[in-house]
């Protein structure tokens, strides 16, 4: 690769020479090594920071009173490979609100020149020394980056001593076990796991500096950018105007620099900015150390409100247990928290009863012109949360009494259940590998709450393995001070502040760590090379995150069925829904619903009623879960615009992109995308934070988590798409076989016309037909029902069956069946006479009922009605008189 040419007349911030070394030559003689401490003290060579790095050495986060040094780096990647180019690196010093920065300039694009970390670590301190900002050399350096894998990973070193010192954590990098150090215990098993930053200073003095890194990304709200955290901090970030791009930086270093300075280094400051309010966050709530994680905050600020032990709250003992270490003279004791024993029987039950929130799509395709409102559920989890109070794991019972599992009852169960068949939506869930189906009847496990809703929409429910555990009387709730202190933080500041959004992440935080680890899901550790499984936290606790999504999907259930049937739900997301319903025409005083109020109007007095509305819309288009876009704005709301994982390119209205896909969509079709090399692949190839296009194969046709029905056209912009409508499928079997075939059908077919959804149909029809022969006849490609009835006619003529005789040759009758719209060869007419004639496979359909017709025309004997399915025939005869 070339060389790059930066600018003449700019001088860079910093020039760095590189340190020299000398060391005399040591001289040792053979003799017995006593004191490894003494003899090392003997050489002169101060070793002493790595036998004192074990007592400073922890797991916690950084101190709120460190020295912050945010980073940042700049690169271009014309030519699209692994490694970037790098410009530049800055960073910004901050302490006690003083703050300095700089910049440092590559000499080149190549690998080569590079920098190492400690480097820059260098150069910012002995700067920030020399303008006053601290004193001496800190022995502890906050180092934050905004997505810290873009930016660490581009120094010299980074593949060589970085990768091994920092850990993979949604999708970035924190510091492995809290700092970067090193553990000399670690050091004499090769196992190297952290290191102290060591350099020398221009007077050849030795500094031993401890580096705790943060992504402050892990410390913003959820899908939060830097533009978006530069906004929240008070510091924006800056746009690049043409002809200049973010993708080609070294053209604006080369023509601009002083803008190419100003950008680089704002960056950083954004990072620090973050930073700085994030250790006054901290302050302010009382903690005296940073965690690397808002939901880590979450549980230290939680902690706050419980008593001492509060791990009984959470059903674990902390029990000592002894322990003999290989190299240790006696044995050692640990304190060690375990599941209580009542606990830990039901833990699997409590476990598989953990599914998530409710989420489905009821409509598919352009709606009707109407006043569309998005419902949301306020503080959902953080509400129903305030409901939980330690459980009695003692005092559990089992029980196969239904009625047990009303009120204010905390019940798990295994259960059979039937809804009624007008049941619009059904609430007991059963989990799949696509997600939650809602049938009208099967197997699942249950919450009580889920089915005190279903009993009271008249659903039939046996038991077959039912427990109760009693709260404890008199018990403190457990989350109702913390919930309270969040709720009332939030109220303190406006809506979409910093602050605001802080808090609100810390309520939704608290739930997510209940349910840390629970489904067994996986990060990639750098040090090792493999995916390791998250482990609980501290509060983990299976029952508490089942009462609280299962409260969540029956709360949902008793509002969603309260609906009026002349009006339309669209979606269901979690902790909201989609409809054409006002809030007058919802029954907001169900029992369940009522328990709600009561939860959150604990943490709000003045919160108002249950339901939000958070958007407005004339016109949407429903796609499937969590894709629902707006077709035609409500001038006083916010749109509607939810893409699931469709990215949408910069510069696009998400509204107008999401349709366009979505009207010229075709079989197959992929969009190319760019995404972020994975932490996987970019250790495991040693490649830089650069930008991976792929073609990506996009789902722009419905999930199958309800049947479709009741099919028709709505024009959109002078074009026509297919509309439906849908209904619960009656079973889990019927679900699944409706699911597989559609994402088979869909393969080389897209529903958009009901030309389309006649296809689909025949197809769909068509497998019906053949779901009970055992495979014995299978479909053909693009075949349907019609298709199958003319291979079993074929078969019934060539055997003279159902009162059929050959009474045209094998060579006429397909030269006939041809002329007529149903090509046939003559060795495939007179091949029917070797193959079995299997009978009740073919469905009534417009399609079958049409060659019917032609058939009784030629061969008015053809005793048909063995070939149709039973409980088809009724409507075959009501075909045939129509048509």
């Amino acid at each position: 690769m070339k060389s790059l040419n930066f600018p003449k007349t700019s001088t860079p911030a910093f020039t760095l020479a590189s340190p020299s070394f000398s060391l005399t030559p040591l001289s040792i003689t053979p003799r017995p090594v006593t004191s490894l401490k003494r003899r090392l003290k003997k050489l002169k060579l101060n070793f002493k920071h790595l036998f004192d790095h074990k007592r400073k050495f922890n797991r916690k986060g950084a101190s709120v009173d460190d020295i912050i040094l945010a980073i940042d780096s700049e690169w271009t990647n014309p030519l699209k490979v692994l490694h970037n180019d790098i410009l530049s690196y800055q960073w910004v010093v901050s302490k006690s609100g003083k703050r300095c920065s700089g910049i440092i300039y590559t000499r080149s694009g190549e690998k080569s020149d590079r920098i190492a970390f400690k480097k820059l670590v260098k150069v910012a301190i002995e700067t920030a020394r020399k303008k006053g900002i601290i004193d001496g050399w800190p022995e502890n350096l906050i180092c934050a980056a905004h997505f810290m894998r873009a930016d660490l990973l581009h120094f010299s070193e980074a593949f060589t001593d970085i990768k091994t010192k920092v850990n993979g954590m949604r999708k970035t990098l924190v510091s492995l076990k809290g700092s970067y150090g090193i553990d000399y215990e670690e050091i004499a098993h090769k196992k190297l796991t952290s290191e102290d930053v060591t350099f020398h200073d221009k007077s050849r003095h030795k500094h031993t500096v401890n580096v705790k890194f943060y992504d402050t990304m892990l410390l913003a709200p959820a899908g939060k950018s830097l533009a978006d955290i530069g906004k929240l901090v008070g510091q924006p970030k800056i746009d690049i105007q043409p002809p200049y791009s973010i993708e080609r930086m070294d053209i604006l270093l080369k023509e601009n620099e002083p803008l190419f300075r100003q950008y680089a280094i704002n960056d950083a400051y954004i990072a620090c900015l973050h930073m700085e309010r994030m250790i006054e966050f901290v302050k302010s709530i009382g903690l005296k150390t940073l965690p690397f994680t808002l939901g880590s905050i979450a549980v230290k600020a939680l902690m706050q409100t419980l008593p001492d032990e509060y791990g009984k709250m959470f059903g674990f003992n902390e029990v000592e247990i002894e322990h003999w270490p290989e190299k240790k003279a006696k044995p050692l004791t640990k304190k060690v928290k375990r599941p209580i024993e009542g606990r830990a029987i039901l833990e699997q039950l409590a476990t598989n009863s953990y599914d998530g929130g409710d989420n489905r799509n009821f409509v598919f395709g352009p709606t009707e012109h109407n006043d569309w409102n998005d419902f949301d559920l306020p503080s959902c989890y953080t509400a129903i949360s305030v409901g939980i109070r330690p459980l009695d794991y003692d005092a559990m019972y089992m029980t196969s009494d239904p009625e047990k599992f009303r009120d204010d009852t905390y019940g798990l169960a295994r259960i059979k259940f039937s809804f009624p068949k007008n049941t619009r939506f059904p609430c007991l869930s059963v989990r799949t590998d696509n997600g939650l189906i809602f049938p009208l009847s099967g197997k699942t496990t249950a919450t009580s709450k889920e089915i005190e809703v279903a009993l009271s929409l008249g659903c039939k429910i046996e038991i077959i393995q039912g427990f109760i555990i009693p709260w404890i009387k008199g018990a403190p709730r457990v989350f109702e001070n913390h919930m309270k202190w969040v709720r009332d933080n939030r109220n303190k500041y406006p809506k979409g502040s910093f602050e605001e959004r802080l808090f609100k992440e810390l309520g939704n935080g608290t739930y997510g760590k209940t349910a840390q680890g629970l489904r067994g899901k996986s990060s990639f550790d750098n040090v090792k090379g493999l995916f390791n499984k998250i482990p609980p936290s501290s509060i983990t606790n299976p029952y508490y995150a089942t009462y609280i999504t299962g409260f969540a999907r029956g709360l949902l259930g008793e509002l969603l069925n309260s609906i009026p049937r002349h009006c339309t739900v669209i979606s269901v997301t979690t902790d909201g829904f989609l409809t054409n319903a006002t809030l007058a025409d919802i029954d907001l005083n169900g029992p369940v619903a009522n328990e709600f109020r009561q939860y959150y109007h604990t943490i709000d007095n003045d919160g108002g009623e249950i339901l939000e509305l958070k958007h407005k819309a004339k016109r949407l288009f429903a796609v499937k879960t969590r894709f629902q876009t707006t077709l035609e704005l409500h001038p006083d709301f916010p749109p509607v615009e939810a893409c699931a994982s469709i990215k949408v390119p910069t510069g696009e209205n998400k509204s107008e992109y999401a349709l366009k896909l979505l009207m010229e969509r075709f079989p197959g079709m992929k969009i190319d995308v760019k995404t972020l090399i994975s932490n996987q692949e970019q250790f495991m190839t040693e490649a830089d934070m650069v930008e991976v296009e792929n073609p990506k194969k996009i789902g722009l046709e419905p999930d199958c988590k309800v049947q479709l029905c009741n099919p028709r056209e709505a024009k959109i912009s002078g074009k026509t798409h297919i509309v439906c409508d849908t209904k619960p499928f009656s079973t889990m079997e019927d679900a699944n076989f409706y699911r597989i075939r559609f994402n088979r059908w869909r393969q080389s077919n897209c529903l958009k016309t009901l030309d389309d959804w006649h296809n689909w149909n025949e197809f769909f029809e068509a497998s019906i037909g053949l779901k009970h022969c055992k495979n014995k006849v299978r479909l053909k490609k693009d075949e349907g029902t019609d298709g199958v009835l003319l291979r079993l006619f074929l078969r019934a003529y060539a055997q003279e069956l159902l009162g059929l005789s050959r009474a045209m040759t094998y060579a006429g009758l397909s030269r006939w069946l041809t002329d007529n719209g149903y090509p046939t060869s003559p060795s495939q007419a007179r091949g029917g006479i070797n193959k079995e004639l299997h009978l009740g496979l073919v469905r009534a359909t417009d399609n079958t009922v049409k060659l019917l017709k032609l058939l009784l025309d030629q061969f008015p004997d053809f005793n048909y009605e063995p070939l149709f399915a039973p409980d088809c025939i009724d409507e075959l005869h009501y075909l045939l008189g129509r048509n």
